[in-house]
């Protein structure tokens, strides 16, 4: 009896598929956990820590940023240990697109693939646009002010309405490839791409600055990417070990003017700050989950990855709560809104003259964490186009470089425009939610996993199942209530560009297609 379309969208991957030898040359397996680990650390401290930690404490969680940083730290840690087992089991390249597709079905491991892509593509966007700010904070001494015009994004209507409008045009010409057989889709793409192009014909002049020093870095990092991974990830290393240094430093440095009075009253915004600000300062944690793309490039994944998942995200999570705690306790929090804070904190308490080595420090940082963004969302563009549900052509894997060249030239030129266009409060958010929701499909997976197959082998077993994971799921929706009104409008567009480039490509040419 033939499948109706319906329930085909909801056809699952056994477990054996995830290690089937897919089309083209492979990938070099050259990686092993302190690789993975050290890649790990450089994805999750960046811009997060580096740019939005001061915008929290000023205007959400203040004192009690710290708080905020624990509760992201438990969620993170729930859903990193829902991660480390399905990792093990699932140990290829597609993340929670291919743990959806074992576990939810075809439709939702599509949407939680474009949920991630999306969300790293932002994600890549703003850790770009951060480097403007420490680019300033370096050139200060010298005197050399960046224009804006060369520097910085239009305002941040303009950018949110140029990324919505953007979205519904493309969602109507979607819309209108569907329907051209006729029915309802044929007629309903016209209003949505007409609101579309309003948008964009009313933002488009608005525009009068484009931040082409992310737009430059986003370029240098996908040359780099393009060459080998395991140039890439030596180069990320060594970044790493700069990172941490510079979070350590600021601990020790800003620890001698540690003033309890700036403490109180620890939460002047209420609980509500707390978790707002645990929604915002969640884009700090964000990139331990990039350790399960790189399963096709490491020697032993199934053992490696889980490894480095847990080790990562228990290192920053240590430095980061220590990290908010000295901050406020150095300098009151009202203080906190400058867009460089680490920087502004170590001059107010007297290291003025360290600022410009710091903030080449944070340019080194950014650029170790922009690099593995974009290696991330390449190979689950690759996994993606390998299982047809994105065109064969965007997963293509070099034979020379043995890398997947055109997914990385093609989100490569998303994150560049979009770090052009849009300053990072309006990237971050989107980032935030896109991943929680990743999160959530992680935590539900691993649940359902341990049902459909209880007997499977597992090198790493999430505890007190399923307690850990239904947690670590609760906590992701409560952060995702806490955003505004417009992340979700964002987020549900990009969705539903993404539902309809799966009916209009994906459903059909599908490799569980039975009818392929």
């Amino acid at each position: 009896m033939k499948i109706p379309k319906f329930s085909a969208a909801f056809r699952r991957k056994t477990l054996g598929s995830a290690l089937v030898v897919h089309d083209g040359p492979p990938l070099k397996r050259v990686l092993g956990t302190f690789d993975l680990t050290m890649n790990g650390i450089a994805a999750i401290i960046g811009a997060g820590i580096f740019v939005l930690v001061g915008t929290v404490a000023s205007a959400h969680a203040g004192p009690g940023i710290w708080l905020s940083f624990s509760l992201s730290g438990l969620a993170c840690a729930c859903v990193a240990l829902a991660y480390a087992e399905l990792a093990g089991m699932l140990p290829s390249a597609g993340s929670v697109y291919e743990y959806a597709y074992h576990t939810m079905g075809e439709v939702i491991a599509f949407l939680m693939g474009w949920s991630v892509l999306v969300a790293y593509a932002v994600g890549s966007s703003a850790v770009a646009v951060a480097l403007s700010d420490y680019l300033e904070e370096l050139l200060r001494p010298t005197g050399i002010i960046l224009p804006t015009w060369l520097s910085q994004a239009p305002a941040h209507d303009v950018g949110a309405a140029i990324m919505l409008g953007a979205g519904s045009l493309a969602a109507g010409l979607v819309m209108h490839w569907l329907g051209r057989s006729g029915g309802l889709l044929s007629f309903l793409w016209v209003p949505l791409a007409a609101f579309g192009a309003f948008k964009l014909a009313i933002a488009l002049p608005l525009v009068t600055s484009i931040n082409l020093v992310a737009v430059a870095a986003i370029a240098l990092i996908s040359l780099h990417l393009y060459h080998g991974v395991k140039e890439s990830v030596r180069f990320t290393t060594f970044l790493s070990v700069i990172e941490t240094a510079l979070v350590i430093g600021f601990i020790v440095l800003t620890a001698g003017s540690f003033n309890t009075a700036n403490l109180e009253p620890l939460m002047p915004f209420g609980p509500l700050g707390i978790i707002s600000g645990a929604g915002t300062i969640f884009f700090a944690y964000i990139g331990f989950d990039s350790i399960t793309t790189m399963g096709d490039e490491c020697r032993q994944p199934e053992k490696s990855m889980p490894r480095a998942i847990i080790y990562s995200l228990a290192v920053c999570t240590v430095l980061y709560i220590l990290v908010g705690l000295t901050m406020v306790a150095a300098v009151p929090y009202a203080e906190l809104g400058a867009d460089a804070p680490l920087a502004f904190v170590l001059r107010k308490v007297g290291y003025g003259w360290l600022v410009s080595v710091f903030s080449l420090g944070v340019l080194i940082s950014i650029e170790s964490t922009l690099n593995v963004m974009l290696y991330a969302q390449s190979r689950i563009i690759m996994s993606m186009s390998r299982d047809r549900l994105l065109p064969p052509k965007i997963g293509a894997v070099s034979h020379k470089h043995h890398t997947p060249y055109v997914a990385i030239t093609v989100v490569g030129l998303f994150s560049a425009l979009a770090s052009g266009l849009f300053p990072i409060g309006t990237l971050a958010g989107l980032v935030n939610i896109g991943v929680m929701a990743a999160f959530v499909a992680v935590c539900i997976g691993v649940i359902v996993l341990r049902y459909l197959a209880p007997d499977a082998s597992r090198t790493f077993r999430c505890p007190l199942m399923p307690a850990v994971p239904a947690l670590g799921a609760l906590i992701s929706i409560v952060m995702m209530l806490s955003l505004g009104a417009q992340v979700w409008m964002l987020y549900g567009v990009a969705l539903l560009v993404g539902l309809l480039i799966y009916l209009a490509y994906g459903f059909k040419h599908s490799r569980l297609n039975s009818s392929n």
